[in-house]
């Protein structure tokens, strides 16, 4: 027997909800935006922990359109008491995966830096000789290392087509370059478009659908050199390049755009490290998690949501992933009409899951305690026409929609 019309439309919206569950309930936070004044502005973040007692520092890098999470964690060796680097992939249900590449023996770390609508993973290793290669982790688990040159590469990004991106050293000019790999087409490119003649440091970090790439390169000799100073720069797709600058920064950093062109980073103001979200328009919107000093955006996915990661006040870094603030309050004006209710219980559950939207998006800050309050007034209804007006199924999946949306905000 065919399902329901309602049912094939609900479960792909309940599919939606879940892979933006925030995991634990207890650590969702509203991650402010210091220079957006729009009402909906902000984003509901989870935080990301590797699930391992001796795990101590993780930071998220990618995110794919599924919600699929890519990063790092360390890990303690207690037979040397020092820390390990791990790659991980945490799926859309909370669940992590440890990345280590065999190929590369006795390596020192691995970080998996980006991800695609594949699940494609790519990202760099250290060999006990202090080679690093870079690799790409096909979703069976098969690796294949990268060497732009045997001087040491770095992948960072990779888009759906499977082009990737990242830095070499190039071990004849001293000097460390962006690359562009397309197919077996690599394009290699040093950085300085402006008054600057020379730049020995670029590195390539993002590239999407489109061919865009982005990344940073320092306007001096060396990276850190006295005078040198850290700019971030868009590459479209026939080679030009655009510097990034966030207005007033000492440095700013591209770590990831998406599929719109939204470009994401961090930089540096001289008293604290903050992340950055620079949309369509070309604004810079400043991302900060209260309380931290240092807060780095490093991928973002096309419907908005951010990674990246922060370090709290014991200097332990946690990755975090960020639902925007108006994905929230679009899901929940999406729930009702696919079930085609009773017009009355229809419009009495889509009033309150209406006045819960317009909570989160109220002028200044999420209205989180009134869109929770509503959201409880919502799931009392439904647990009350259940088995009059609702059947148990339309029952099931509108609490499960329900209570997963109050675990991405932070309802207790």
């Amino acid at each position: 027997m065919a399902r329901p019309l309602w049912e094939d439309s609900l479960n792909r919206l309940l599919a939606l909800v879940s892979s933006r569950r925030a995991i634990p309930v207890a650590s969702v936070i509203v991650l402010m935006l210091s220079s957006s004044p729009a009402s909906g502005a902000g984003y509901f973040l989870s935080d990301l922990r590797f699930p391992d007692p001796d795990a101590h520092s993780t930071l998220a890098y990618g995110i794919n359109a599924s919600g699929d999470v890519v990063g790092e964690y360390e890990l303690l060796d207690h037979s040397t008491n020092a820390y390990i680097i791990y790659g991980f992939r945490r799926d859309p249900n909370g669940i992590f995966f440890r990345i280590s590449i065999d190929p590369i023996p006795s390596q020192r770390y691995t970080r998996a830096r980006g991800i695609n609508d594949a699940g494609d993973i790519v990202g760099y290793a250290q060999a006990a000789n202090g080679v690093i290669d870079g690799f790409l982790r096909e979703p069976n688990n098969n690796f294949t290392v990268v060497d732009i040159t045997v001087g040491g590469t770095q992948v960072n990004g990779i888009n759906t087509a499977g082009d990737l991106v990242g830095q070499f050293f190039d071990g004849i000019s001293a000097n460390e370059r962006g690359f562009l790999k397309v197919g077996s087409v690599v394009t290699a490119f040093d950085l300085e478009p402006g008054a600057k003649a020379y730049s020995k440091y670029t590195a390539a970090y993002g590239v999407n659908a489109t061919g865009q790439v982005t990344g940073l390169f320092y306007d001096q000799d060396v990276a850190g050199s006295p005078g040198s100073k850290a700019h971030g720069f868009l590459r479209d797709a026939t080679g030009v390049f655009t510097t990034l600058d966030v207005p007033g920064a000492l440095y700013t950093f591209a770590f990831g755009i998406n599929g719109n062109g939204e470009i994401v980073g961090a930089y540096l103001d001289g008293v604290a490290t903050h992340g950055f979200v620079r949309d369509v328009t070309g604004a810079y919107i400043t991302v900060d998690v209260p309380g931290s000093l240092r807060t780095e955006v490093h991928g973002i996915a096309d419907d908005g949501r951010i990674v990246g990661f922060y370090d709290d006040v014991n200097n332990v870094i946690h990755g975090f992933v960020g639902t925007p603030v108006l994905i929230i309050a679009q899901q929940m004006k999406q729930l009702i009409a696919p079930l085609k209710l009773p017009a009355g219980l229809a419009t009495s559950l889509d009033a309150k899951l209406e006045q819960a939207a317009e909570a989160l998006t109220e002028e200044g800050a999420p209205n989180v305690r009134s869109a929770c309050g509503r959201l409880r007034a919502f799931l009392n209804e439904v647990h009350a026409q259940t088995g009059k007006k609702l059947s148990d199924a339309q029952m099931t999946a509108l609490i499960t929609a329900g209570d997963s949306i109050r675990a991405t905000i932070g309802c207790l």
